[in-house]
């Protein structure tokens, strides 16, 4: 009876620590998402105001050259438009894949209502905007990051250790 009562005590605990670790690559991963976000729209500002580039290549190049939520994103968008043949819904549909803060992912909604609508002003003006209130999203995410991802890190172990001595 020992060893199993021990047995869920060390289940317990790693389950404990796994949590704690799985919230702070969450956090992470959200940082890094929202940056990469960032750095692609401004490629794509870039190539609207140089080249004046279809929206699906630049959906398609981008797709390519990013990695992780981002190119799933893309990706997603492109398919939708494909099968849609309506850009804002299909930009809002895979703007989910990204799990965005809210205030993120509304600032990448209100962007699908403009791009590929409007001159190239006024798509790099949106842009821009885009990119500056992403970029405070991210510093934000980062706080959040290191504050409540190791909050939660260094939390979970402690309680679930706590609960397993309450437990035995």
């Amino acid at each position: 009876m020992t060893s199993v009562r021990l047995f869920g005590a060390l289940l317990l605990v790693a389950g404990g620590f796994l949590g704690g670790r799985a919230c702070l690559a969450e956090y992470r991963v959200r940082v890094i998402t929202l940056r990469a976000l960032t750095a692609s729209l401004a490629r794509i500002r870039a190539e609207i105001a140089l080249c004046r580039t279809p929206l699906p290549e630049l959906l398609s190049s981008e797709a390519e050259c990013t990695d992780g939520r981002v190119q799933a994103f893309y990706r997603e968008a492109l398919r939708r438009y494909g099968e849609e043949g309506r850009f804002r819904t299909s930009w809002d549909g895979a703007s989910e894949l990204l799990r965005l803060p809210s205030d993120a992912r509304a600032v990448l909604v209100s962007l699908g209502d403009i791009l590929g609508r409007y001159d190239a002003q006024t798509q790099e003006d949106a842009l821009l905007h885009a990119e500056n209130l992403l970029e405070r999203c991210a510093a934000d995410a980062e706080n959040d990051r290191k504050q409540r991802g190791t909050l939660y890190a260094k939390l979970l172990p402690g309680l679930s250790l706590a609960a397993a001595i309450l437990l035995w």
